[in-house]
Formats: structure tokens, sequence, C-alpha cells
């Protein structure tokens, strides 16, 4: 009987015992993160500056008071029918709307009128020459204000009426009525609502009975985290895309403006506003070309942020582009300017004097004029596979937002939760961070008959802001 050969000569052992891979291969027993930790985590940082709380319905709703003195706009070319005599209509066009519209007849939808911010004499002062025009007529038709006026200083404040076009922004400082005559209209303001929506998101990581068996030849990452089976990499993994999906709805997150509904469940997907786009819709957008931002474009902003009131101090996420430049522009003042005293401040003041807390948010600070300016890179915005692809303008975006935990010296009592997260709760069910296993593989009991385990993420919850005028967004032009 013969039998396959097991045995040879003129060759070196170690080909025939490495073919049989007897000697042990020398694998280094770290599993490396070469990209780190593939970016920051946003949520975290959000719940340090902001805030979080529980909500019961899919979408809140909130009021917020706009301005309570009203400028006016010009909706035609103002007219000069006879000496001192003027006369113009309020604008009619968005975004310079000078009406309220009113319903009078139950249940309000119809027999609509309209209410304006000027009134019989009212004094309201031209750019030019700071000249003044009294108003001695109001004359409403449906939306339609035509108001006549009578110049008060045609000697000391005359002006150029071709200046005075459609879309012109006029400014009321007071009035002057005469003795024994009767009060003037009520006023009122319509309070501004804005929403804010949560957001189902999912993840999940699969995995079989013969993996959770596999033992690989490392374990452990560099960074020191054990690993006793490969799928405990895979769970990791899934934990990082599940908070890479919080951080891009929180951040980036458009509201979709036709609901698509899943035909598996015949239920619409809702989603959530991020930070971004609600600064597009209610901050002051401000470009700048990469190369020429300057410590004058603070100048700029501070004239926007004192006429918006906004707090002290202002925190500034930026991207990779905006930071570096932002470090170039501003090198002289980090330089020679007591800055550690200056932090010593900044984490009394913004973290309760908690240093973990202001290690964490890593904030760099610029203090110019009246207010102080919090930078922390934001890695998100350059990531190579999300914002910082190829062709995105996302690591040149700066987010400047107040800082809600700084009230306004000049009014304490007034702390606006700024930015934050609302997730959906209900008694002792919170949606905020469900994680949940289904059992097929392994020890203990089976929930399923599939040879295979699933880990399960879900969390229901989205973005909510406020003061959206206080907060301005730098971007790429």
């Amino acid at each position: 009987m013969s039998s396959n050969a097991s045995g040879a000569v003129t060759l070196d052992a170690s080909k025939i015992i490495t073919t049989f891979d007897i000697d042990k291969p020398e694998v280094r027993a770290q599993f490396f993160r070469i990209r780190g930790n593939q970016g920051m985590n946003f949520f975290a940082m959000l719940e340090s500056l902001g805030y979080s709380r529980p909500v019961t319905q899919r979408k809140t709703r909130q009021y917020e008071e706009d301005w309570i003195h009203q400028t006016i706009s010009l909706g035609g070319t103002m007219l000069n029918p006879s000496g001192t005599t003027y006369t113009f209509t309020l604008s009619t066009t968005a975004p310079n709307i000078d009406y309220l519209e009113q319903n009078t007849t139950s249940p309000y939808n119809s027999n609509d009128q309209y209410v304006f911010p000027v009134k019989k004499w009212d004094i309201i002062t031209l750019p030019q020459n700071n000249a003044k025009l009294q108003v001695t007529n109001v004359t409403i038709s449906g939306s339609t204000c035509t108001v006549t006026a009578t110049h008060m200083n045609p000697t000391t404040g005359p002006f150029t009426l071709a200046n005075y076009v459609a879309g012109t922004e006029l400014i009321i400082t007071g009035n002057a009525f005469s003795e024994g005559s009767d009060q003037t209209e009520g006023l009122v303001n319509k309070p501004l609502i804005d929403y804010a929506y949560t957001q189902i998101i999912k993840t999940t990581f699969n995995w079989t009975g013969s993996q959770a068996v596999s033992q690989p030849w490392f374990t452990e990452y560099s960074d020191g985290k054990g690993i006793t089976a490969y799928y405990i990499v895979g769970q990791n993994n899934t934990e990082y895309e599940h908070a890479l999906s919080i951080d891009n709805a929180l951040l980036f997150g458009e509201l979709a403006e036709t609901a698509i509904v899943d035909s598996s469940t015949n239920e619409p997907i809702y989603t959530t506003e991020g930070l971004d786009p609600y600064m597009k819709r209610k901050g002051h957008n401000i470009p700048y070309v990469p190369g020429t931002f300057s410590p004058t474009d603070f100048d700029y902003i501070d004239k926007v942020l004192e006429q918006e009131f906004a707090p002290e101090y202002m925190g500034v996420f930026g991207g990779t582009n905006f930071d570096n430049e932002k470090d170039n522009a501003l090198k002289a003042y980090f330089q020679n300017n007591a800055m550690d005293m200056y932090y010593q401040k900044v984490q009394a003041d913004l973290f309760n004097n908690n240093p973990g807390l202001a290690m964490a948010v890593n904030f760099k600070c610029l203090q110019k004029g009246y207010r102080s300016y919090c930078f922390t890179r934001m890695p998100q915005f350059n990531m190579a596979q999300t914002w910082g692809a190829a062709g995105y303008k996302t690591p040149s975006l700066a987010l400047m937002f107040p800082l809600a935990t700084k009230p306004d010296r000049n009014n304490p009592s007034n702390r606006l939760p700024y930015m934050g997260t609302i997730y959906r709760q209900l008694g002792g069910y919170s949606r905020k961070a469900e994680v949940f296993t289904l059992l097929g593989a392994g020890p203990g009991m089976k929930v399923q008959s599939k040879d295979r385990n699933s880990l399960n993420m879900r969390s229901d919850m989205g973005a909510e802001h406020v003061g959206g005028n206080q907060m301005i967004r730098l971007y790429s032009a």
C-alpha cells in the first residue's frame, strides 16, 4: 500500500514547515487606528455647550420676540406733489413686508385687514442729512398704505428726492402731537413662531455564531482598547457610524420640503434642521474670499452682533481652512496679551471652573473690543469621506453663535438656550439612544432562529435652536 510522501531530502526544513504554518508568524498584537478616532463627536460637544431636553412630539413650537420698534421700507419711489409735501407707499414685497394681516370674522379665515407700523404724527428721519418728515396722513386701501408727510427742516436737512426709491429703508424716530389732541392708536407686536423636529436614525451590525468564536491575531487597538474577537471591531464601528449620522443631522440636516413616504410602512420620513441650515435661514450670512480674511472683518461682525444685542461670548465652529487662515490673520492677538489669565476667566464664565470640560471643548479665544470669540476647530468639516471631499467648501465654513452658558451682563437673567438637542421621551421610555441586541447565536436565551446576532442602535432626536438673529455664518464666496 502506497502513501503520499511526507519526507524528502535536499530541501530546507523551513520551506516545508512554513507551508504547513507550523511556525507562528510575527503578527503585531495591535489593530492600528491609522486615522485616529476619525472625527470628534459633535453631539457630545453640543450637550456640553448647550442643552438637551425630552419632548413628547416629533415637532415642537417656540415663540420668539421680534423687533419691538419697526423700520419701514418704501414700496415705490417717493413723490413730491407740492412744496414740502411728500408721499410714498410702504413695501408689500418680501422680505420687507410692512404690514400685519388680521382677520375680524370667525373662523378668522376671511375679511382680511392690514395694519401698518406708521401712524399719523410719527417723525421719519431720512439717512441724508437726518432730514425729518412728519406724517400728516395715513391712507390704507387693502394691503396698500400711502403715507403723506411734511418736510420739517428743509433748510438744515435738505435731501435728494431721487435717492428714495423702492426698497429704501427708513427709520421712525418718535412722534409729536398738538396740545389738546387725542391719544394715538394702540400698539401691537406679533411674536415669531419657529419649529424644531426630531429625526429617527438607525444603525445595525450583524455577526454570526462562527464569527463570535473566531479569534484574531490582534488583541487590542493601538490606543489600548481590547479586542476579544473581530466582531467587536464591527460593534465599535457601528457605534461610530451611528454617532456620525447624529452629528451630520445636528450640523447639516435639512428639512425635507416634501416628506418621502416609506412604501413598506406607508409612513412619511421626517428630518431635523441642523445648525448650518438654521443659520442660513435665520442668521446673518457673510461671504468671504479665502485668503483675504483679516482682523478688520471682526469689526464688521461686531457691528452686526451689537445691532442684534448679542451677548459677550461668541463661539465659533471653524473648518480647517478657516481656522488656519484665522490664526494667520490674528497671530499678533494671540501673543503677549496675558492669555493665561484670560483663559481662567473663560473657564470660570463658561464652564463653571471645570477644567476637564473646558479642555474637552478646546476653545482658543480672542478678545477684541467688547466681545470675546471662542474658536474650536471642527474636524467634521474636513473629513475626507464626508464634508472635506473634493469640491466641497465646508473646510472654509465658520459658524458663529452665542454661548448660552454666559448671560448678557447687561441682563443677567436672560439666558437663552441658543443651541441644543431634543429627543422623544414619555415617562421612563427614552428614545435618545436605544441600544438592543437580537440574539440568535452564542450562549444565553435566543430570540430568533437565525444563527446570527444583531446589534441595533436607534435614536429619535433632533436639533433645536433659538436666537438665530444673533448667529453669523461665514462661508467661502
